[in-house]
C-alpha cells in the first residue's frame, strides 16, 4: 500500500508568514504603490485670489473751518512684482463732503462729492517714493478716510514695458504696434511712469495716442506728475504713437495691459493614473500656468507653490476610492478644477481556499488547489511559491505536486501595495 500523503502546518508554515511582508513590499515595488485615473471639470468664475492689503493708511482726513484744508503725506511702496494697486476713499462722519485727491502730481478725485458710507475705488500706479494731496472741503467735523491698498494683479502686459526717450531737436512721433494675445480681456489700461525711479528725467509734457485716440494730452504730464494710468479700447491689432516734449534726455516708460479671461490649466504630475497606496496621506503633485499669480489647493489643503509647480500632503479619508480635487483660481477670479482618484487600500485580500480540505490523506501524486481572492487592488495568488491564474472572478484552481509524508500547502495572496494575506491546510 501506497503511504499517505498529509498536508501539516508547524514551522514551515510560520517562515512562509515571516516572507508575506517582503513579498508585499516587493509587489508594491513592481506596481509602483499608487494607481489613479483623471477626470477634469469644467472651468469656472470664482471670487478674487487673495485679500487686499494696506500700503498707506488707512488715515483720516479732516476739513477746515469754514475752507477746504489740504493735507500732504509722504509715503513709500514696496516692490511687488504682481500686484495691483487701488485708491479707496470714504466719506468719515456726518453730512456730505468733497475731496480732491492727487497722487504723485496726478488728480484721480476732483472736488468729488462723497456721502453715505460708500467707498470710491480708483486703480492707481504707484512709484517706489510716492506724495499723495488730500483736500477736504465740507462742515466742521467732517472727513475723509483714505487707503492705498495692494491687491493680485489680475492683469498681465500685452505691452511693453518700453522706454521712449526726448532727442535733441525738434519733438518726434515714435510708433510702436502690438497684437493682443488669446485670452486678454478688459479692462485694458495704459501705464505711465515718467522719467527714472528717483525724478530725474522727467518729461514736461508728452502726446500718447493709441489707435488714433489720445489718451494722454500735454497738459497731462509735467515735472511733478510721476505716473499716470488710463483705461483705454484695444483691439486686435493696436498702434502706439509717442511725442514727446521738453528738453531731451527725458523719458516715459509705457506698458499695456489686459485683464486676464481664461481660467489656469492645472497638470497633475503624481499621484500617476490608475495607483493605490496603503498610506494614509498622499503628496499631489503637478504644474499650473496661468497668465497672472494663482493660488492652488487640493481639497481644501492649501498647496505649496514653486514657479509653475504645487505640491500638497493631502489625508485619504475613506478606505478605498478619494477624490483628490486640485482647484486652482487665478487672480481674476478664472477657477479650474481637475479630479483624480485615488484607493486607499490597508485591509489585506479576502482569500479562501475551498480544497483541499484539511487533513487531506491521498494516494496521488499531486492535488488541486481551488479557491478565491477578493481585494480592491490587483491581486497575486501563490500556492507553495508556485504562482496560480486568477480568472475575471478572482477564481483560482492550479496542481502541486506532492512528496511522500507530510506536505504543506500554503496559499498566499498579495496586494499591489503589499496587504497580504496567508491560508494553510493542515492535518
Amino acid at each position: 500500500m501506497t503511504p499517505g500523503r498529509t498536508f501539516r502546518g508547524g514551522r514551515t508554515l510560520a517562515r512562509l508568514r515571516a516572507l508575506v511582508p517582503a513579498l508585499g513590499l516587493l509587489l508594491a515595488a513592481a506596481a509602483g504603490g499608487t494607481a489613479l485615473t483623471r477626470d477634469s471639470g469644467p472651468p469656472s468664475r470664482a471670487s478674487a485670489a487673495a485679500d487686499t492689503v494696506p500700503v498707506f493708511g488707512p488715515r483720516r482726513f479732516e476739513s477746515g473751518r469754514g475752507r477746504a484744508a489740504l493735507h500732504v503725506e509722504r509715503f513709500r511702496a514696496p516692490a511687488a512684482s504682481g500686484r495691483a494697486f487701488l485708491l479707496r476713499v470714504a466719506p468719515d462722519g456726518a453730512g456730505e463732503v468733497r475731496a480732491t485727491v492727487r497722487l504723485n502730481g496726478a488728480t484721480l478725485l476732483s472736488a468729488a462729492l462723497l456721502s453715505g458710507a460708500r467707498a470710491t475705488e480708483v486703480p492707481v500706479a504707484l512709484l517706489a517714493d510716492n506724495v499723495v494731496e488730500v483736500s477736504v472741503d465740507g462742515p466742521a467735523g467732517s472727513a475723509v478716510r483714505l487707503a492705498l491698498l495692494q491687491a493680485p494683479e489680475a492683469a498681465f502686459d500685452v505691452f511693453g514695458p518700453r522706454a521712449f526717450t526726448r532727442s535733441a531737436g525738434a519733438p518726434k512721433v515714435e510708433t510702436a504696434r502690438f497684437v493682443l494675445p488669446a485670452g486678454a480681456g478688459p479692462p485694458f489700461r495704459l501705464h505711465l511712469v515718467n522719467g527714472e525711479a528717483g525724478g530725474s528725467a522727467r518729461v514736461s509734457s508728452a502726446l500718447v495716442r493709441l489707435n488714433g485716440v489720445q489718451v494722454i494730452g500735454p497738459s497731462d504730464l509735467g515735472q511733478n506728475v510721476g505716473a499716470l494710468l488710463r483705461d483705454v479700447a484695444l483691439a486686435v491689432e493696436n498702434t502706439i504713437e509717442v511725442e514727446l516734449r521738453g528738453g531731451p534726455g527725458g523719458k516715459v516708460t509705457l506698458r499695456v495691459t489686459a485683464t486676464d479671461a481664461v481660467p489656469p490649466v492645472i497638470e497633475i504630475a503624481a499621484p500617476a493614473p490608475g495607483a493605490a497606496t496603503r498610506l494614509r496621506e498622499v503628496e499631489v503633485a503637478g504644474t499650473v500656468r496661468d497668465a497672472t499669480p494663482t493660488r492652488v489647493s487640493v481639497n481644501g489643503v492649501e498647496a505649496e507653490r514653486i514657479g509653475d509647480g504645487f505640491r500638497a500632503m493631502v489625508p485619504l479619508e475613506a478606505e478605498g476610492d478619494n477624490a483628490l480635487v486640485v482647484t486652482a483660481v487665478d487672480a481674476a477670479g478664472n477657477r479650474a478644477d481637475s479630479v483624480r482618484t485615488v484607493v486607499r487600500d490597508t485591509e489585506a485580500p479576502v482569500l479562501t481556499v475551498d480544497e483541499p480540505e484539511d487533513g487531506l490523506v491521498t494516494a496521488d501524486a499531486d492535488v488541486t488547489v481551488r479557491g478565491s481572492v477578493r481585494d480592491r487592488t490587483a491581486v497575486q495568488v501563490s500556492v507553495v511559491g508556485l504562482p496560480a491564474a486568477l480568472d475575471a472572478s478572482g477564481a483560482f484552481a492550479t496542481s502541486v505536486p506532492l512528496a511522500e509524508g507530510d506536505n504543506l500547502l500554503a496559499v498566499t495572496a498579495a496586494d499591489a501595495v503589499g496587504n497580504a494575506a496567508t491560508v494553510a491546510r493542515t492535518n
